[in-house]
């Protein structure tokens, strides 16, 4: 298993989560590609899908957080996190 990013950052998980406090705009990214993340692992592995994939996420051309290959057909899925 690799490193988790608190010990590779050599930070505590305290100075973490004071910065994110802190920073409302991080907490705002950090809680969307968590979504993007849970809505794969909840969502997106079922039965009959043969693919999931990210797009990068600068190619304005390509939309979506996840397209999912469903029987044949392709989806594509934006996941949303509230900050409220």
């Amino acid at each position: 298993m690799a490193d988790s990013i608190l010990k590779r950052w050599d930070i505590t998980p305290e100075e973490l989560t004071e910065v994110i406090d802190q920073n409302p705009s991080l907490r705002g990214m950090i809680l969307g590609y968590l979504a993007e993340l849970k809505l794969e692992k909840l969502w997106l592995s079922g039965q009959g899908i043969s693919g999931v994939t990210k797009h990068d996420d600068h190619d304005r051309k390509k939309k979506g957080d996840r397209v999912v290959r469903y029987k044949d057909h392709e989806f594509i899925f934006e996941s949303k996190s509230l900050l409220t």
